[in-house]
């Protein structure tokens, strides 16, 4: 049985008093979290199984494109990526190594609208999306307040959410990674997104401005996948939302396509 997560700090003085480090690292925004301060439990206790690393972003030049998850073969305007190592091991540089090193959050991101409205992820990210125009060049960083980290599940519903295991889906691309991808998408609006999209790669990079900054979604069962895989889901039910079990064969977790 697949249970809740949850986040959680080692306590509220040890968060409250820190500060967060938002980065351009040439291929995304990223904020970077202190060390020992925020843990995931995947069994919905508070057993710190993962502490938390940093949190970031994918996203596309267009609203119909951004994700690296696809939903019944739907994009969304963008995905952001919590990624957390297991405390079984000494650092992240040797959990990202390990077999079953890593936990990831996936965040599927959609544009709110008059009929689509509610509290966007940004809000929940302090004073973050405030300081991204201070970060628009490469290897550009800023310190902001500490926020309530734990809050960032209130976009979504905690208890709803695909897994399997898979890859990162960025360098070194590690085949060690838990997922969990929520089936309820949080929101961004017009003018948050486009404070990602105005950030800049680095000179090297032949595009200047950021975005299309995702991998290509593979096929669910391509002929020469060595090992199958199977992605788990949450909650059963009629119609749509019948299978509980899905079969894929993956080469990787870069980026997959997800039936309901």
């Amino acid at each position: 049985m697949l249970l809740p997560v949850r986040l959680f700090p080692e306590s509220e003085a040890a968060w409250s008093q820190q500060l967060y480090t938002v980065t351009n690292n040439g291929h995304s925004a990223k904020i970077t979290f202190p060390s020992d301060i925020w843990f995931l439990s995947l069994t919905n206790d508070l057993t710190p199984q993962y502490e938390v690393v940093q949190i970031h972003f994918h996203w596309g030049f267009k609203n119909a494109r951004g994700s690296e998850h696809l939903l019944q073969g739907k994009s969304f305007a963008m995905e952001a990526h919590l990624v957390c190592y297991n405390k079984r091991y000494k650092s992240f540089s040797e959990a990202a190594e390990s077999p079953h090193g890593l936990a990831v959050l996936g965040f599927w991101v959609d544009i709110s609208s008059a009929s689509n409205t509610g509290i966007t992820l940004l809000e929940q990210l302090g004073d973050f999306s405030k300081v991204l125009p201070d970060i628009v060049n490469y290897n550009t960083s800023v310190r902001i307040n500490a926020f309530d980290l734990a809050e960032l599940l209130t976009v979504v519903d905690p208890k709803n959410f695909f897994r399997y295991e898979g890859s990162l889906t960025t360098p070194p691309c590690t085949p060690n990674v838990i997922w969990t991808v929520f089936r309820d998408s949080a929101l961004i609006t017009e003018e948050q997104l486009a404070l990602f999209r105005a950030l800049q790669y680095s000179s090297q990079e032949t595009a200047k401005q950021m975005g299309d900054n995702f991998r290509t979604a593979l096929q669910l069962n391509p002929t020469n996948a060595p090992i199958p895989r199977v992605v788990y889901k949450t909650w059963s039910g009629s119609g749509a939302h019948s299978v509980n079990i899905l079969l894929l064969l993956l080469t990787s977790g870069i980026g997959i396509y997800i039936p309901f």
